[in-house]
C-alpha cells in the first residue's frame, strides 16, 4: 500500500514538473495563443450578431478590425504626447543636470566623497562605449518580439472567431456523449466569466484614465493624458501596475520641475482613485465577476511571473478564474476549486447556454 502511494506520488510530481516545464519553455507559443483565446472570448456575442447579416468569416475581420483600431488609436495617444515630452527635452535635461549636480553636492557633505570622485566613479562604471549600442538593439529586440506577438494575437484570434464551432465539437469529442451536457455547462462558464472580468477591466481602465486625467491635470501635472493613459494601461499589472505608473508620474514631476510639493499632490491623486477604484470600480465591473481567494490570487501572480514574465501577470487572474471553473465540474478536483475559491459559497445554477 505504502509502495503504491509513492509510486502515485511520484507520478503526480513528474506530471507537474512536465506541466509547468512545458509552460515555461514553450511560452513563446502559447503565450499569443492565450490572449488570442481571451479576445476571441470577448468579441464572440458581438461576432455572433454580425454573423446573422453576413459570412461568418468577415464578422471575425470585423472584430479583429475593431481591435486594431482601438490599438492604434491608444497607440497615437502615446506617441502624441511622447512627442510633446521630447519637445519639453531640453528644459527636462537642464533639471535633471541640476538635480544631479545637488545630490553630488549632498553626498559630498554627508559622505566627504569629492565630486571629481564621484565623476570618476561614473567614468568607470560607464567606460565601456558598446553599452549605448547595446541598450538599442535590446530595445529594438524588444519591439521587434512585441510586434510579432501582436500579429500572431491578431491572427490567432480570426482563426478562432471564424472557426470556432470546429474547436467547439473537438472539445466535446474528447468527452463520452454522457458528459457532453457538463462540458457545454463548462464551456458556458468558461465564456462568461472571461467576457466578464474583461469587459470589466477594460470598463475600469477607462474610469481610471479619466479620473487620472481629471486629477493630473488639476494638480498641474504637464502631460497630464500621457500619464493617465499609462496609469490606467499599466492596471493590467495587478497590484504593482498602476503603482509603478504613479511613480514614474512623480519622477517626471521632479525632473519638470515640480518639487515636492508636486510629488505629494500626485500621491494624493493616487490614493483618492485607489480609494475609489478598490471600493466603487471594481465591485461594480471586476470583482464579483471572478471570485478567487487572497491566497491564491498572490500565489498565481508569483507562479504566473516566474513561468511567463510580465504576460503571466495580465493573465494570471483570468486563467485562475477558468481553472477553478474546470475544477468545480471535476469530482477528483473539487477540492482544488474550494482552494482557489473566494469564502463565499454559491450554488452552481445551470443557465441557458450562450451561443458558440
Amino acid at each position: 500500500m505504502r509502495q503504491f502511494q509513492l509510486a502515485y506520488s511520484l507520478k503526480v510530481l513528474l506530471w507537474l514538473f512536465l506541466f509547468f516545464g512545458g509552460l515555461y519553455f514553450a511560452r513563446l507559443f502559447i503565450i499569443p495563443m492565450v490572449f488570442a483565446v481571451l479576445l476571441a472570448l470577448l468579441f464572440m456575442p458581438f461576432c455572433v450578431r454580425l454573423e446573422k447579416y453576413m459570412h461568418s468569416g468577415l464578422a471575425a475581420f470585423i472584430c479583429v478590425l475593431l481591435f486594431i483600431s482601438f490599438c492604434i488609436g491608444i497607440s497615437a495617444i502615446l506617441f502624441w504626447q511622447v512627442g510633446n515630452v521630447f519637445e519639453d527635452m531640453q528644459g527636462i535635461q537642464t533639471q535633471v543636470q541640476q538635480l544631479i549636480s545637488e545630490a553630488k553636492t549632498w553626498i559630498e557633505e554627508k559622505f566627504g566623497l569629492s565630486q571629481q570622485k564621484q565623476d570618476k566613479i561614473i567614468e568607470n562604471s560607464s567606460s565601456n562605449g558598446s553599452e549605448g549600442s547595446e541598450v538599442i538593439s535590446a530595445i529594438t529586440g524588444i519591439l521587434f518580439g512585441f510586434l510579432v506577438d501582436f500579429i500572431l494575437v491578431v491572427v490567432y484570434t480570426f482563426i478562432f472567431l471564424s472557426t470556432r464551432t470546429k474547436f467547439y465539437n473537438f472539445i466535446l469529442q474528447q468527452r463520452l456523449p454522457s458528459e457532453h451536457a457538463e462540458t457545454k455547462i463548462i464551456i458556458n462558464n468558461i465564456q462568461k466569466v472571461s467576457q466578464q472580468y474583461i469587459s470589466g477591466l477594460a470598463i475600469m481602465i477607462g474610469c481610471l484614465w479619466i479620473m487620472y486625467g481629471i486629477g493630473f491635470t488639476i494638480i498641474g501635472v504637464e502631460h497630464a493624458l500621457l500619464f493617465a493613459v499609462l496609469c490606467g494601461i499599466l492596471e493590467l499589472v495587478p497590484f504593482v501596475g498602476n503603482f509603478t505608473g504613479n511613480v514614474i508620474t512623480m519622477l517626471m514631476g521632479i525632473t519638470q520641475g515640480g518639487g515636492i510639493s508636486l510629488v505629494i499632490k500626485i500621491a494624493c491623486t493616487y490614493v483618492t482613485v485607489q480609494f475609489l477604484q478598490t471600493y466603487f470600480l471594481e465591485p461594480l465591473v471586476v470583482g464579483r465577476k471572478v471570485k478567487i481567494n487572497a491566497f491564491a490570487t498572490i500565489a498565481g501572480l508569483v507562479l504566473a511571473e516566474l513561468l511567463w514574465g510580465v504576460a503571466g501577470l495580465i493573465l494570471a487572474i483570468p486563467l485562475l478564474g477558468i481553472t477553478k471553473i474546470v475544477c468545480s465540474h471535476i469530482p477528483g478536483l473539487q477540492p482544488y476549486a474550494d482552494l482557489i475559491g473566494s469564502d463565499e459559497k454559491k450554488k452552481i445554477k445551470k443557465k441557458r447556454l450562450i451561443k458558440i
